[in-house]
C-alpha cells in the first residue's frame, strides 16, 4: 500500500523538529539603543543609545529580519573599551549575528 497523492504520512517525515522560540515579554524589555551602522568584516555595530548599557547586560536585538539574544561582552566609546555607557552616547558593540541599521536594542530585566 502506498501513500495517496496529496496526503502526508503521520510518522517521521525526516524533517528536524522546529525549535520553540523563547518569547520575551514586553515588560521585561527596556529599549536602550538603535543600530546606526554595521561593520560586517569585524562583526560590530555602532549604536545610538537612548538608555544606559553596561558590560554583562543581556540584550535583545530586534528588527524586520533580526531577532536574537546576546550578552554585552565588548563595549567601546571613542575607540576605547568602557564598562558603561549612558543615554545619547554612540558606542561600538561586538555582535554575534548580523544586524541592520534601524534595528532596535532592548535590555532585558529579570
Amino acid at each position: 500500500m502506498g501513500v495517496r497523492p496529496g496526503t502526508r504520512s503521520k510518522g517521521n517525515t525526516g524533517q528536524p523538529k522546529a525549535r520553540r522560540r523563547r518569547r520575551v515579554s514586553e515588560a521585561a524589555a527596556v529599549p536602550v539603543a538603535r543600530v546606526q551602522h554595521y561593520f560586517p568584516r569585524c562583526g560590530a555595530a555602532i549604536l545610538h543609545l537612548c538608555g544606559d548599557l553596561r558590560r554583562g547586560d543581556l540584550i535583545l536585538v530586534r528588527g524586520q529580519t533580526t531577532d536574537f539574544l546576546q550578552r554585552v561582552e565588548q563595549l567601546q566609546r571613542g575607540g576605547k573599551e568602557v564598562a558603561t555607557a549612558t543615554a545619547e552616547d554612540e558606542v561600538g558593540l561586538a555582535t554575534e549575528q548580523v544586524v541592520r541599521p534601524g534595528d532596535r536594542v532592548y535590555r532585558l530585566c529579570f
